[in-house]
């Protein structure tokens, strides 16, 4: 959820060797901060776009903001999305920023 403008905003995020890949991203409107780049399609009356040609991150720092709705982590296997907050195992009022990072178990 944006800050400002109260729009949902939803980006699609993958782990790769060289880090965290930014792919699909779904933003309801545009406004305060959040113009859709030139390249946006208009679908059911929001904005997507591929972020596939930013380069790869090794971190996010994701706010956890009481200016925004809950950040949600969604897993795309079918198990459903969390509130970040309860995977950083802490309580929903804390509003400290959330690292995110990706990790590789053998």
């Amino acid at each position: 959820m944006h800050s400002v403008e109260k729009t949902p905003w939803e980006e699609h995020w993958s782990v790769t060797p060289q880090g965290l890949q930014l792919g699909l991203v779904r933003i309801g409107g545009s406004g305060a901060g959040m113009e859709p780049p030139e390249d946006a399609r208009l679908v059911n009356g929001g904005f997507e776009y591929s972020g596939s040609t930013r380069p790869p991150v090794p971190q996010l720092l994701l706010p956890d903001s009481a200016f925004t709705g809950p950040l949600n982590l969604c897993r795309d296997d079918g198990t459903g999305c969390l509130p970040l907050h309860t995977l950083a195992a802490r309580n929903s009022g804390d509003s400290r920023p959330i690292l995110l990072s990706a990790c590789f178990r053998e």
